[in-house]
Parts: C-alpha cells; structure tokens; sequence
C-alpha cells in the first residue's frame, strides 16, 4: 500500500481539476466555434414568424404560414394497415428513403403504461419485453403528389420510454 501526503494528494486534485476545467472550457469553445460557423447561422429571422410570414389556422389542429400545407396521418387510436390502434405518445421520428422512391418514417411511441395497460397492442409472441408498453411505428408514405399514406404498423413493441431512438449514421434506427 502506497501512502500520499495531505500536500500531494492537495496538488494532485489540483492539477485533475484544473485538466477537467481546461478540457471542459476548450470543448466548449470549440462548440460554440463549430455552431456560429454553421450554414444557415448567417443572422436572424424576424422575430415572431420565423422568416416565412405570419402563421395562420390551416386546421383545427396546426397554423402555417401563407403557402405551407400539411397531411394528417397517424392519429392516436386510428387504424394502421396492420389492423393495430395507432398508439399514443407520439416521440422522436426518423425519415429514410426506400428504393421505390417512397420515404419510411420510424416513429417513437413513449408509453409509459405497461403492456396490458397501453395503447400498443402489436403481437405479444415478438414482443422486445412482454411488460414494456412503448413500441415504435413504422410508416411508407408516397412523397409527390398528395404526400399518401401507403401502409404504417407496429414494428417493434414491448419497449419502454424508448425516448433516445433515433437515425444511424449507417441509415438504420436504433
């Protein structure tokens, strides 16, 4: 057993804790040097409408503004394809191009029920954990045009609060 003086073990913490501070304030400096540098940082919208004009109803549900629209699909309790609810909780969501043209949209649903008590039905017997209430949906929808849903399902149940999902580097969900 090695022994250490009150006065080392006093520098030692010191230059520890001056290394961490050092390495934290570089770190950020660096940060902050690669978000101002960013494209698109090249100054501010006007303040309220977001550089694209005065928000305005476009539905019960959302504001646009002026020349923007939107399509509904995936609302809580809805059918999917699959014969599924759509679950509720809707989270963190991906998009990745397929090879027909469409787009798959992976969705997080973050119920933090348990699995007889969520929304998420899916099948039991493919189930990650059979106690865990979140899944994730996937959705194929057609992206000219009317923007269409072509199929959406449960693509993985029995998780829960998959909050941290979300797209590779690979082009993958995790």
């Amino acid at each position: 057993m090695s022994t250490i003086s009150r006065r080392g073990l006093l520098g030692r913490g010191a230059v520890v804790a001056g290394g961490v501070a050092a390495s934290t304030s570089a770190g950020q400096a660096l940060m902050a040097r690669n978000a101002a540098a960013a494209p698109g940082n090249r100054g501010r919208a006007k303040r309220g409408d977001g550089g694209y004009g005065e928000l305005r109803p476009a539905g019960p549900e959302l504001a646009l503004p002026e020349g923007f629209t939107y399509v509904m699909f995936g609302v809580e309790g809805s059918e999917m394809s699959d014969g599924n609810p759509t679950p509720k909780a809707h989270d963190g969501m991906a998009a990745f191009g397929l090879p027909n043209g469409n787009v798959r949209l992976i969705r997080n649903h973050e119920d933090r029920d348990t699995a007889a008590n969520s929304t998420v039905k899916g099948n039991p017997d493919t189930a990650y954990d059979k106690r865990g209430g979140g899944s994730t949906t996937s959705l194929e929808v057609r992206p000219d045009g009317d923007r269409e849903l072509v199929k959406d399902f449960i693509s993985l149940n029995g998780t829960i609060v998959n909050c941290a999902g979300g797209p590779t580097p690979q082009g993958s969900w995790i």
